[in-house]
């Protein structure tokens, strides 16, 4: 996914914001999760009395749609509503004329220098990932951008599923954050049909995701693995009960709380051989 660069000319201009005029700001969508401690320290230097040296980045058409400062307008916004009748000086990089994707592009090129974990790349392109829309619409669990309490990061669920659907199980998503966006857009309808059916199961067997210990990294993406290769092959209500044993054994937690690559790999190997010991031929194929 390359990014496009733009060098279109843009032009400075220095606003007073205060609570009269702080609504002819327009946020974006996909703006990324804000930083509570950087919009604390910004509002802090501003009830000091001092100011901030970094210009607000923004598409002017009709509204000024903030493209970069969120943080800082976040700490503009709580200072004036503790202070109605202060102002603020901002300085403004204004551009005009850009499609939706130039602004993507601006975006990107404007944060190079502040680190971007691979949830703020993919917030940047949620509404460009179709098979999220299908997710959000219908699923078993909430899937969101960042994840958190009671739901699962977008990040997660497709990197289980790139991970499973491998030849050789590589234990986890290879590649950065963009190649993880362009992977995400080229998934279709068939791949959310195979994530789903997944996640009815996987609910099934271990229960609601909130607090769950089966919902980390090691073994989530491991027992999609599991699952996705005999799905085929086993009777779904006794693959089902097979996962079930392994949930109630002591060792699942264990593999589980180890994180990394290898660490995944070698719970995969571990869970499938929980669950054929005893038996005199294996149900569970270790692909």
């Amino acid at each position: 996914m390359a990014i496009r660069n733009i060098k279109r000319q843009c032009r400075s201009e220095k606003v007073w914001i205060s609570i009269d005029n702080i609504d002819k700001f327009e946020q974006l969508d996909n703006r990324r999760n804000l930083r509570p401690s950087t919009v604390k320290g910004v509002r802090m230097l501003l009830e000091d009395g001092k100011n901030f040296d970094s210009s607000f980045v923004i598409h002017r058409n009709g509204k000024d749609k903030l493209i970069d400062g969120n943080n800082r307008f976040e700490a503009i916004k709580q200072y004036l509503t503790l202070n109605p009748t202060h102002k603020v000086e901002v300085e403004l990089q204004i551009y005009t004329g850009l499609s939706e994707a130039e602004q993507k592009d601006l975006y990107s090129q404007w944060n190079k220098g502040v680190k971007q974990s691979t949830n703020d790349v993919v917030k940047q392109f949620e509404f460009d990932i179709p098979v999220f829309t299908l997710i959000k619409n219908n699923f078993p669990v909430k899937i969101t951008v960042y994840g958190g309490t009671g739901c699962m990061s977008l990040f997660t669920l497709i990197s289980a599923y790139f991970a499973a659907t491998r030849q050789t199980f590589p234990g986890g998503f290879i590649g950065n954050a963009w190649n993880f966006v362009k992977y995400a857009q080229s998934l279709g309808h068939k791949d959310y049909i195979i994530m789903k059916a997944f996640m009815m199961d996987w609910l099934q067997i271990f229960g609601p995701i909130k607090n769950n210990k089966a919902a980390r990294s090691t073994p989530f993406f491991a027992i999609f693995r599991i699952w996705y290769t005999n799905r085929n092959t086993i009777n779904p209500i006794k693959l089902i009960t097979l996962f079930k044993q392994l949930d109630n054994d002591k060792n699942f937690d264990y593999l589980g709380s180890c994180s990394g690559v290898t660490s995944c790999q070698y719970a995969k190997s571990q869970y499938v051989a929980m669950m054929n010991k005893g038996r005199t031929k294996n149900l569970l194929v270790d692909a």
